[in-house]
């Protein structure tokens, strides 16, 4: 009934800072990673994948976001390819979680539809383009129509975009002065960037 001493030491029990915790709505890209190439800001979007454009085209419709942005996504989270699952959870194309896939409002058992998939994606950064700034469209640390914001809100929620505390000026999920939760974003957001630049300038958007 007493604390014994060697588990406190003489000055007490340090514990490190930990800043934000990470609201895990996306695969984080782990099925999209080329083997072999560098991960942090590198695109994985290698070669041209044609076969969902009518797809991302539909869904672009719909919900008002830019084609070749969901492609980057895509390219980001599976690499193009349908019908995976990753170690979190996340599925398909887009590799949403399951709970984020059905707040988009589409049935759970079409979740491995590439269509489907695709829709409820597009639907997802529809809604945060409008509020992928910590509930806000923009802050003073985050601009949501920068791609890098956009990603990192849709790989680590909303939140990943609030003002840090130990990094004025900057977004939680680009500090690292104190250990956070957001190292995977800190890779993925960037990708997500490159690809979409990539996927423009060869041409291989939609």
């Amino acid at each position: 009934r007493t604390i014994n001493p060697a588990l406190t030491g003489e000055n007490g029990v340090m514990v490190e800072r930990v800043e934000g915790k990470i609201e895990r709505t996306s695969g984080g890209g782990e099925l999209g990673v080329e083997v072999g190439t560098p991960r942090e800001g590198n695109p994985n979007a290698t070669k041209n994948v044609t076969t969902y454009d009518s797809y991302l085209k539909l869904a672009s419709q719909k919900y008002g976001v830019q084609c070749t942005l969901i492609k980057a996504f895509m390219y980001a989270e599976s690499g193009g390819v349908n019908g995976l699952t990753s170690s979190a959870g996340a599925k398909g194309l887009i590799q949403l979680m399951p709970t984020t896939f059905k707040e988009q409002g589409y049935d759970i058992s079409q979740v491995m539809d590439a269509q489907t998939n695709i829709m409820a994606g597009a639907s997802f950064l529809s809604k945060l383009q409008k509020g992928g700034c910590n509930g806000k469209s923009s802050s003073p640390v985050c601009t949501i129509s920068n791609v890098q914001f956009l990603a990192a809100s849709y790989n680590g929620g909303p939140g990943a975009n609030k003002e840090s505390t130990s990094c004025p000026g900057k977004a939680v999920w680009q500090c690292t002065a104190v250990k956070n939760e957001y190292g995977e974003t800190r890779i993925y957001a960037p990708r997500v960037e490159a690809n979409f630049n990539k996927l423009t300038s060869k041409g291989w958007g939609c």
